[in-house]
């Protein structure tokens, strides 16, 4: 599981990061200002996308703190992939054709995302740990 979700965390670097420089190179080669959407390339290539990668390195070696924080990430994952889902969905409103092959993967992503928050939060287990000399809790257990 630690494996899947690492590589799950990993997806969303290794897809966005060439997609946004992609993006970016042919502007700053034309000297071209974009007029919005810095905050998407700003969030995602210095926040999101490490981030992402830094909570696989941490799950792949089973700290807890990584363990914790991924299902989360999984969230903004799957709201992020999912919104791409979305707008090729909305397209027909625009007067444009949905365009299947670009619709398939961010759903499938979409989904992988879901999933792995669904499981990854199952099998987290919190539990406190008992510290030696102190007593037990006085309420009483239901």
């Amino acid at each position: 599981m630690r494996a899947a979700s690492a590589a799950g965390a990993l997806l969303q670097p290794v897809l966005f990061y060439p997609l946004w420089v992609a993006t970016l190179l042919p502007l700053m080669a034309q000297r071209n200002q974009i007029r919005s959407l810095y905050s998407v390339f700003i969030l995602d290539l210095c926040f999101i996308m490490p981030a992402f990668i830094v909570l696989a390195v941490l799950v792949l070696r089973n700290r807890g703190f990584g363990l914790v924080l991924l299902p989360a990430l999984f969230v903004v994952g799957f709201t992020l992939v999912f919104s791409l889902a979305v707008a090729e969905l909305v397209k027909p409103v625009f007067d444009q054709r949905v365009s299947v092959p670009a619709l398939v993967p961010w759903i499938g992503m979409s989904l992988l995302f879901l999933v792995l928050t669904v499981i990854h939060l199952w099998r987290l287990r919190l539990t406190t740990p008992r510290t030696a000399g102190l007593p037990a809790s006085p309420l009483p257990e239901r």
